[in-house]
């Protein structure tokens, strides 16, 4: 297409789009591309590489046994369909294509929360369980680390609000808290008292995937 433009510096251009239907059939639609002029035809030079997929991807139910990190998915269309999985762990963002082959695929992530892009990132599909709770420290509070202490500092919504002190396994779940990590990874069994008190005293939020 962009090769037929360069011939054609001095006509004008029209672009178009052209919406399927929402039951068109899954696959590659082959797309021709020519242009007439004064009765002559030019194809275009990349033909091969003018095609569009309609595509989807579903979500399939983990045997019993299934652990985290990893989900089973569906490409129930005749084609490979390009994707991206990305998660967050340990605050760091990872991003990796893959292709989904049809029929049933099994996809890892890392992490406690994952998403798989398709369509050209137009289709995002959650890869964790979207049933678990996930930690968000209350971002109303003001607070301060202080790595040499060990201790985080936080303070009251308000002047009459006495603040906190958190160390240890308080202070670790505090900064751990972004809202991308599950319950599950928060309240483990050594930390579980710690995580049950910060609850109670509204230190944390535990908030549900809408």
């Amino acid at each position: 297409m962009l090769a037929m433009l360069e011939k054609t510096r001095s006509s004008t251009h029209f672009h178009l789009s052209h919406t399927l239907a929402d039951d068109a059939p899954l696959g590659r639609y082959q797309v021709h591309i020519e242009m007439r002029s004064n009765g002559r035809i030019w194809g275009s030079d990349t033909a091969s590489d003018a095609y569009f997929h309609v595509e989807s991807v579903q979500r399939m139910e983990e045997p019993p046994g299934a652990m985290g990190g990893c989900a089973l998915l569906f490409n129930p269309g005749p084609v490979v369909v390009p994707a991206c999985v990305v998660s967050i762990d340990d605050d760091t963002l990872w991003r990796r294509g893959i292709e989904l082959n049809p029929g049933p695929n099994e996809v890892s992530f890392r992490g406690a929360r994952g998403y798989i892009l398709y369509s050209d990132d137009r289709h995002v599909l959650a890869l964790h369980r979207t049933e678990e709770l996930f930690c968000m420290r209350n971002e109303a509070l003001a607070w301060r680390d202080d790595p040499d202490q060990d201790s985080v500092w936080i303070h009251g919504e308000s002047s009459d609000v006495q603040g906190w002190a958190l160390t240890g396994p308080s202070r670790r779940i505090w900064k751990a808290a972004n809202g991308m990590i599950g319950r599950s990874e928060l309240r483990t069994p050594a930390q579980s008292r710690e995580y049950d008190a910060m609850l109670a005293e509204g230190l944390l939020l535990e908030i549900a995937e809408g």
